[in-house]
């Protein structure tokens, strides 16, 4: 039996993700200037965080009254998965669709304006479609979740990364729930 060749994940998803969990004081000197790619896993990041926000963690992860040391890493690579998904559906639509949706994120982070409703409701309907593709029973096995976790905290190198301990510190109780 062939071993299953693990999900190839964007750095910059991870790199993402990273920064919402790790603690200020071991986040690495950035770069000012962000490429565009980065901007545009950091802006599907930042809705898919909001999306969490609004209908809250999925049941199928079996997050709800787990200790942190289970769901922050759960959550954490939940939201990685449904990023890389939702960045390659995006990819996947014609040229002429897929670069209005990149230029309109290109343009909301050159501008510091308004995202456009449309450019929204596109990146939405991709991120939900994302969701519900996402293995949840999968991430809740230690041999999936495990890996991944790791590269979510090493996602700027092994010497920027954060203890668990620290990373759970971090997240009040109902936060992680």
């Amino acid at each position: 039996m062939r071993k299953k060749r693990r999900m190839p994940v964007n750095k910059y998803i991870l790199q993402a993700e990273y920064m919402r969990i790790t603690p200020d004081e071991q986040i690495p000197p950035l770069d000012e200037d962000l490429s565009l790619e980065a901007l545009r896993f950091a802006f599907i990041h930042d809705v898919i965080l909001s999306h969490i926000d609004v209908f809250g963690v999925p049941e199928e992860l079996q997050a709800h009254g787990k200790k942190k040391d289970i769901v922050i890493p759960r959550l954490s690579c939940y939201i990685v998965l449904v990023a890389q998904l939702a960045f390659q559906k995006i990819n996947q639509l014609p040229i002429a669709f897929k670069n209005a949706v990149w230029q309109g994120i290109d343009n909301f982070h050159l501008n510091h304006d308004e995202p456009p409703d449309v450019l929204l409701l596109i990146v939405t309907h991709y991120i939900g479609e994302a969701l519900g593709e996402v293995n949840c029973g999968e991430l809740r096995n230690k041999h999936v979740s495990g890996p991944l976790w790791n590269r979510i905290k090493s996602a700027y190198g092994p010497e920027y990364a954060a203890e668990d301990d620290k990373i759970f510190d971090m997240f009040d109780t109902s936060d992680a729930e």
